[in-house]
């Protein structure tokens, strides 16, 4: 997130989000210390993409980590040309993971789908990514697409028995969209202060979204609570 002012450096949005709402904060690094910041005193599920400054998370007798499927998904997508039939062989699986999830109607559902047919889909998944591991030289970019599941397995596979944990972390990517476009249309902001603001303000806007209220018509009322001295409800 570029800083315009010649005082302060660039630095980074970082986004939480759930079903409930979206989190940002502006950061002056992508240190991992910062996840452990909007972290603290959480304990529960977690999924993220395999970004070194989340390894940490593994040691953390709070946190159930997961790992996202879309992102293992991009990593063989991305190699279609040279790799056409293994690629297509492989990406079919991770898309048969997400065909078995639309299937559940209640949690219970999906938790049972997920023992049953998932455990099984991804059996059958790991096999063809370790005979990939072992036809390939190591350097070669199909072998490194497999390491980056098989190398973090058990996170890839946390899902199966926790019903808390999605597929994907899509729903995140998602809400830093809009930032990326804000980011695009104005070129960041002019001091720290000002990307403070622009967090708070997609905060507000992301979480009305979610909670299918106008964002304007919530921002009115925030106002209006204030005003007369009263604490506002949450988009939620």
């Amino acid at each position: 997130w570029p800083i315009l002012s010649n005082h302060d450096d660039d630095g980074q949005m970082w986004v939480l989000s759930n079903q409930g709402g979206s989190y940002y904060r502006f950061e002056p690094t992508r240190s991992g210390q910062i996840a452990d910041e909007l972290l603290k005193g959480y304990r529960g599920a977690i999924l993220t993409d395999k970004y070194g400054g989340y390894l940490h998370f593994r040691k953390d007798p709070h946190l159930h980590w997961g790992l996202c499927w879309s992102h293992a998904r991009r990593e063989f997508f991305d190699l279609k040309g040279p790799y056409e039939d293994a690629v297509v062989r492989i990406v079919t699986l991770i898309d048969d993971l997400f065909a078995i999830e639309r299937k559940a109607r209640t949690w219970s559902e999906l938790a049972n789908l997920r023992i049953v047919e998932s455990r099984r889909k991804l059996d059958e998944l790991k096999g063809v990514l370790e005979q990939t591991r072992a036809d390939f030289f190591d350097q070669d970019d199909f072998c490194k697409a497999a390491h980056y599941v098989l190398s973090a397995w058990k996170e890839f596979t946390a899902f199966v028995d926790d019903a808390r944990l999605p597929l994907s972390n899509n729903s995140a990517e998602r809400a830093l969209r809009h930032a990326v476009l804000g980011r695009k249309n104005f070129n960041g902001s002019k001091t720290i202060n000002g990307a403070d603001v622009a967090a708070t303000l997609y905060t507000v806007i992301e979480s009305c979204k979610k909670a299918e209220l106008d964002p304007i018509d919530y921002m009115k009322y925030v106002i209006q609570e204030n005003h007369a001295d009263r604490e506002p409800l949450t988009p939620l």
